[in-house]
């Protein structure tokens, strides 16, 4: 687990729209049910779904993101992909 895993997962867990399973308790029956619970939150991930939709989706969300580069003070780049990413 790195970077913001647990933070994401809290959040999704919060929302009703998901689980979370934290590291130390990660085993393969606590995956099972953490699996068999999520299968029926489908209305708050339909919930989730919806305010994304709202707020204009991914394109929206990548238009708000590249509108903040170029009116940032912060040297402007693009991250690449590369074979190690």
């Amino acid at each position: 687990f790195g970077r913001d895993q647990t933070e994401v997962a809290a959040r999704v867990a919060a929302t009703g729209a998901g689980t979370q399973i934290l590291p130390d308790a990660l085993t393969p029956a606590a995956l099972r049910a953490a699996i068999h619970e999520a299968m029926t939150m489908r209305a708050g991930a339909q919930q989730i779904a919806a305010g994304f939709a709202r707020a204009g989706g991914a394109s929206a969300a990548a238009d708000a993101l590249e509108s903040l580069l170029t009116t940032s003070s912060a040297p402007q780049h693009r991250p690449t992909m590369s074979a190690h990413n």
